[in-house]
Parts: C-alpha cells; sequence; structure tokens
C-alpha cells in the first residue's frame, strides 16, 4: 500500500483498505485450517496468533480513520458547495490549496502594498 496524502483519493484508500481486510481474511483462515490447536513449542503458529490479533486491532484503527476522514470530506465538500459523489477527494482539496496558496500570495502582496497604497487594502 503506497503512502497516503491529503491528494489521495479516498476511494483508493478504500479499495487499499479492502485489500488489507481480503489479506488479514486469508492469513486468518490459513491458520484457522493449519493452526487451530497451536502447541506452545510451536513458534511460528503462536507468533503469527499475536501478529493477527495485532493487526485485526490496527485494521480496525484504521477503518475508524478512513470512516472519519470519508465524512470529514463530504462535510467540507458540502460546506464549500461541491457535490462530495461527483468530486472527488483530490481534486476538491487539489482546487482548495491552490486556492489557499493564491489567497496567501495576495494578502503577502496586499500587506507589502500597504505603505504605498493605504486605501486599497481596506
Amino acid at each position: 500500500m503506497k503512502p497516503t496524502t491529503v491528494l489521495d483519493n479516498l476511494q483508493d484508500v478504500r479499495k487499499d483498505l479492502a485489500n488489507l481486510r481480503e489479506g488479514l481474511k486469508k492469513i486468518r483462515q490459513e491458520l484457522t485450517d493449519n493452526f487451530a490447536n497451536v502447541e506452545p513449542s510451536n513458534q511460528y503458529g503462536t507468533k503469527m496468533w499475536a501478529f493477527l490479533k495485532k493487526a485485526t486491532a490496527l485494521l480496525e484503527d484504521l477503518v475508524d480513520g478512513v470512516n472519519a476522514a470519508e465524512s470529514t470530506f463530504s462535510e467540507v465538500a458540502q460546506f464549500y458547495g461541491e457535490d462530495e459523489k461527483t468530486t472527488t477527494s483530490s481534486e476538491f482539496y487539489g482546487i482548495f490549496k491552490t486556492f489557499i496558496t493564491s489567497y496567501r500570495v495576495s494578502i503577502g502582496t496586499c500587506e507589502a502594498d500597504l505603505s504605498l497604497f493605504p486605501l486599497m487594502c481596506l
């Protein structure tokens, strides 16, 4: 799974999450089939069951994070008058980043010109 950034599409993140779920499901099935009654002397089985338990908990945290990201994106898109169903998160945040950058440049220019044209920036 590639590292996520603000510009990653939430749909792609959701697909990666589904792949992780499927991978853990396969691991669980393999362990159930081959190591259901693991003996303490069997280091592999013991460690793999411990891994599965930890990975499952981490995946649940990740699911919560993805759900929070989707909810936040939906709220932000609606706030700015965008339809979150037709605008991808990467499109929206790309446009938003451009706007914020342009706004900051504009404010900086206005503040620099304030000494020359004091009424222009009011």
